[in-house]
């Protein structure tokens, strides 16, 4: 059995519920995306690039523990509002989210400090 997965550029395309619709006409929406893409992969960038002091976690105290569930909640949080964009399946949303990735693993790219620790894995 094949699936067909098809990107409408002039449709309108629900958002989760049918009460959230997305029209070519709302540039609002597309800036969302690309910021809200940006924002993850940033935050993304910052949790691997603290990776040894993740090995050490359970050494700090509570207030530190609680920041890093707070850290780790946005972070979640931010890759699950990308993929509800991107399952919209309009074109120029995908766009602007791959647009935002780009902006945002570059910006985190040239400025990332070198670390002499290097970490393969993500969350």
């Amino acid at each position: 059995m094949m699936m067909d997965m098809y990107v409408y550029w002039t449709a309108k395309c629900e958002f989760i519920f049918e009460s959230w619709r997305i029209y070519d006409d709302q540039p609002f929406l597309l800036f969302c995306g690309c910021f809200l893409s940006c924002l993850y992969s940033i935050i993304h960038i910052m949790y691997m690039l603290q990776g040894e002091k993740v090995q050490i976690f359970m050494k700090q105290f509570m207030s530190r523990r609680i920041g890093f569930s707070i850290y780790q909640f946005f972070l979640t949080l931010s890759s699950m509002i990308t993929m509800m964009l991107l399952m919209t399946m309009n074109g120029w949303v995908n766009i602007a989210v791959g647009v935002g990735y780009t902006i945002g693993y570059g910006i985190t790219q040239i400025t990332k400090p070198n670390s002499k620790y290097t970490q393969v894995d993500s969350i």
